[in-house]
């Protein structure tokens, strides 16, 4: 990573992404590359971004954790 100019990271013979290293770090193309980058173990989770009729904005990790995160007029 300190040496190359530009970073393949590979699954299964097929690349994932191919950027400099800062890129690959600070912007990553999928959930695979996060986790190889990264210098710490990571906790990923799924989550879900929905925008309400209102333009309310919610976050929903899992089946029961939802937060609002904006709400139209506020």
């Amino acid at each position: 990573m300190t040496m190359g100019e530009r970073v393949a990271v590979m699954k299964n013979g097929r690349i994932q992404q191919c950027a400099p290293p800062q890129e690959l770090y600070d912007d990553p193309a999928n959930v695979l590359v996060a986790g190889f980058i990264g210098r710490h173990k990571m906790n990923l989770f799924q989550s879900a971004l929905r925008r309400g009729n209102d333009g309310s904005v919610w976050l929903r990790f899992g089946p029961n954790q939802t937060w609002s995160l904006l709400r139209h007029g506020r």
